[in-house]
């Protein structure tokens, strides 16, 4: 080897020969010796059984037996290099320093993953604080802001479907839900009736009271106490303020903020997303049989045999290709959702049932 300025591999020299900051270098590894030259040409060498091989970084650092300097080396070819073509003694001690950038790499990698699920976890905390916040928060907040919400949302919800002005057929779902509303968990809604013409088996009631009933319930309902039952679930829906709760939860952290800084027109903005969301979705296993026994008992209270609902759960089970909407085929099971209005109602001890002012026959009619 005449210039190794020109050959070998990169590295760079240290110590108190070489003066503070070190130079840059190029080495070549023999069967008997490593040998560097610096920058300007200086030679320094590197024996067998006169050398300390430690980890330097990612790579090895090398030192004379005076140290007087040391070649580091992390360049992957020249450490290569010295693994297969050094010296003896000096190969096992690279291996040695390789050992722990190893070792090294590994508890870099721990710490990482350990970091990475203090973050997430931490995260999951605050996000799932700020969540729980927020729901409590939403029973604080004035009943307008759920009318304001439904509103909103309830004009282009279902676009298209035409609703229906048949002062019979309204003036039933208007009685049904007038006997309902004093028994109420919370007074101050304003119930709204729309009828559309569909032939789903469907009513729901958006946040504030905005009530839909679709032609599709009525026609399939073989007596006014089953729709009660439904108008009584969906009326406990909005009482029990879950449509609130439900589009923070479903809109997440943005929405949470909204309620928990007080921006309510910002929520009533959001809120329309909400909705939409809701009546595609569903509600959660656990307020789909939170609203199923506050239905019962408003139910038990207005006069309305609650064995209507559970009759009703058995139509659409014994229905083949109903379309069934989502809060019915939802969690838990509709053999579920009837024993659990049958012992409610048993619970009660019974109910004295109070016959409505309409023929139920009659209104069916109407919307054949």
């Amino acid at each position: 080897m005449n210039d190794l300025s020109e050959h070998g591999h990169p590295g760079r020299i240290y110590g108190p020969r070489v003066g503070s900051g070190g130079k840059t270098a190029r080495f070549e590894v023999f069967t008997d010796r490593i040998s560097a030259r610096d920058e300007k040409g200086e030679l320094y060498t590197l024996h067998p059984g006169q050398v300390r091989a430690e980890r330097s970084g990612n790579g090895v650092s090398l030192e004379s037996a005076d140290r007087s300097f040391a070649l580091v080396v992390t360049d992957r070819e020249g450490v290569d290099a010295l693994r297969q073509d050094a010296p003896v003694d000096i190969r096992e001690g690279v291996e040695g320093a390789l050992g722990q950038v190893r070792r090294a790499r590994g508890r870099d990698r721990r710490w990482l993953l350990v970091a990475a699920l203090v973050f997430v976890l931490l995260g999951w905390g605050a996000y799932v604080g700020v969540m729980a916040a927020a729901r409590a928060a939403v029973d604080q907040l004035p009943i307008s802001i759920d009318r304001e919400v439904g509103e909103l949302a309830g004009d282009d919800l279902i676009p298209g479907v035409r609703p229906v002005e048949d002062a019979v057929v309204h003036d039933a779902i208007a009685e049904i839900v007038a006997r309902l509303e004093p028994h109420a968990a919370i007074e101050g809604f304003e119930y709204r009736i729309t009828v559309l013409d569909s032939p789903e088996v469907n009513a729901f009631a958006l946040p504030g009271g905005r009530i839909f009933v679709l032609t599709g319930l009525i026609r399939e309902a073989e007596s006014p106490d089953q729709v009660a039952g439904v108008l009584a679930h969906e009326m406990a829906h909005v009482t029990l303020r879950h449509g609130m709760r439900s589009i923070v939860q479903s809109l997440g952290v943005i929405a949470a903020i909204e309620v928990l800084i007080g921006d309510l027109a910002g929520l009533s903005v959001l809120g329309v997303e909400g909705v939409r969301l809701l009546v595609e979705q569903g509600y959660s296993r656990d307020l789909e049989s939170e609203a199923d026994e506050e239905g019962v008992r408003m139910l038990h209270a207005a006069g309305i045999d609650p064995h209507g609902l559970a009759r009703f759960f058995e139509l659409l089970r014994g229905e083949e290709g109903a379309s069934i909407p989502s809060w019915l085929g939802s969690h838990p099971e509709l053999d579920d959702r009837i024993a659990t209005v049958l012992r409610l109602d048993a619970e009660y001890g019974g109910t004295v049932v109070r016959p409505f002012g309409f023929d139920w026959q009659e209104v069916r009619s109407r919307v054949e």
